[in-house]
């Protein structure tokens, strides 16, 4: 599961604070921790993924706790790997969730394909509830894919890390784990954030 925290040390720190302040939604790094639980998958979520490793693919529902990258997954493009996962922890404990089903629960501003055709916030789905959780996830996959299809059938249809979506930015959140993820990826390298836990290949 995605609990292995990769921490690469820069040569040059500076680069880091360089690259936090470059743009308006960086300039508060520390919020880095708060922003990171924004979009993302509860360890329960079932996302398809391949269980056949050699002949033609095959996927079945598998929880997003036990995806690694390298892991091929369905996306909007079709098979695709994860190249790294996210986990952050909630110290509190505490976390507002959508539940779209037992199968799909999601952080509150978590971009999903609504009934009309467009990008919609999890909780304008349905109405987001404190639950009890101790980390959540998400997933950067092989561009230019911006979804995985998650649910016991792959029936809801969610963002990832990396991907943004026309008129859907309602937070700074959604820019640092959308458009901005490459920079935001490179924080996380910076082994600022012990709450954060960056697994790639």
């Amino acid at each position: 599961n995605c609990t292995a925290q990769v921490v690469v040390s820069y040569r040059n720190s500076a680069s880091i604070d360089s690259l936090a302040i470059s743009s308006e939604v960086f300039e508060d790094v520390a919020n880095l921790d708060d922003y990171v639980n924004a979009c993302c998958f509860s360890p329960s979520t079932v996302i398809m993924k391949n269980v056949n490793k050699q002949g033609p693919v095959d996927f079945k529902p598998c929880p997003a706790k036990d995806l690694i990258p390298g892991d091929l997954v369905m996306t909007e493009l079709g098979p695709q790997k994860i190249t790294a996962c996210v986990k952050s922890s909630i110290p509190s404990g505490i976390k507002r969730m959508s539940e779209l089903s037992p199968a799909c629960v999601l952080t509150s501003g978590h971009p999903v394909l609504g009934p009309a055709g467009h990008f919609v916030r999890a909780d304008s789905v349905v109405s987001a509830i404190d639950v009890r959780i101790d980390a959540v996830l998400n997933f950067e996959i092989e561009s230019p894919a911006r979804t995985v299809f998650c649910g016991y059938t792959g029936e809801f249809q969610c963002g990832i890390l990396g991907a943004s979506f026309q008129g859907f930015q309602t937070s700074p959140a959604d820019v640092v784990w959308g458009e901005h993820w490459h920079r935001t990826r490179m924080l996380l390298h910076s082994g600022r954030f012990p709450n954060i836990a960056l697994m790639e290949n």
